[in-house]
């Protein structure tokens, strides 16, 4: 007597497609996934280079203010400093956190020079898209 083996090939065949069809459909949603995320990153990479050219513009705007006891908090006016047609897609803004004062004596030669200290945050906002990088900083101006 002959057996039928047609139906444990076929099976087998079945199994074997079904196998390499799902590592096909793997390679390419990691592929796909990966692409996308190296978009992201490179649209967060965007975003964080224009938040440090508003921390740059920052420091100027604060190096050109004097350093004294007055209170300082809120918006800085960079318009100065960063002009609108170089940031391309993003809005930066810088928000004066706080500001310390203090005032050191020099032991030697008894010169009072002012230190001040601010804590910025620096957000750069696309105009177009939904990124958005944040920078945290504390600068001390003498």
């Amino acid at each position: 007597m002959k057996k039928n083996n047609k139906g444990i090939a076929l099976i087998t065949v079945l199994i074997l497609s079904f196998i390499g069809l799902a590592l096909v459909g793997t390679l390419l949603f990691m592929t796909r996934n990966s692409i996308n995320i190296s978009g992201y990153f490179s649209s967060y990479q965007t975003a964080l280079e224009a938040a440090k050219g508003g921390f740059d513009a920052s420091v100027a705007k604060l190096l050109s203010l004097d350093c004294d006891n007055s209170s300082l908090s809120g918006n800085l006016d960079l318009s100065d400093y960063i002009p609108s047609s170089r940031l391309g897609n993003y809005s930066v803004t810088c928000t004066v956190l706080s500001k310390y004062y203090y005032p050191t004596v020099d032991p030697i030669t008894h010169n009072i020079s002012d230190h001040c200290v601010y804590s910025l945050e620096i957000e750069a906002d696309s105009t177009i898209g939904n990124d958005k990088a944040i920078i945290d900083a504390v600068v001390k101006i003498e």
